[in-house]
């Protein structure tokens, strides 16, 4: 069993809640995943180690808060709608707030130039 320190713990929830899902290869427990960062005790950005996230994931899926799919040594966890309840409740996270994911990216249309129709009608020259 390995514990997990709290600061971590809280940047792999903030990871997943703002992602809605965490990926990163099956390595060398060692290893640092690049995309997640917490502060240490010198406020250093600092990277946390392989293992760490993967008890954390191991942890979650075990509890049915994140879906596990594995392909070519890749771990792909995906928030479920019970993960997102749990996370919100760790972090205390409003129920406005949303995962960026989740949402709806409202686009403009664009304007269009208006202009005489010439089609492929036949024209009366004057």
């Amino acid at each position: 069993m390995v514990l997990v320190p709290k600061v971590i713990k809280v940047a792999v929830f903030r990871h997943l809640f703002k992602n809605n899902s965490i990926a990163f290869e099956e390595t060398n427990r060692t290893q640092d995943i690049a995309e997640i960062t917490y502060k240490n005790e010198k406020g250093e950005d600092v990277h946390p180690r392989n293992l760490y996230v993967n008890m954390i994931m191991n942890s979650l899926k075990s509890r049915g808060y994140v879906k596990d799919t594995f392909a070519w040594r890749h771990h792909y966890y995906l928030l479920t709608e019970t993960g997102e309840k749990y996370i919100r409740k760790e972090l205390d996270i409003e129920d406005t707030i949303r995962p960026d994911p989740c949402v709806k990216q409202i686009a403009q249309k664009p304007q269009e130039e208006r202009r005489e129709r010439t089609g492929f009608a036949r024209h009366e020259k004057k």
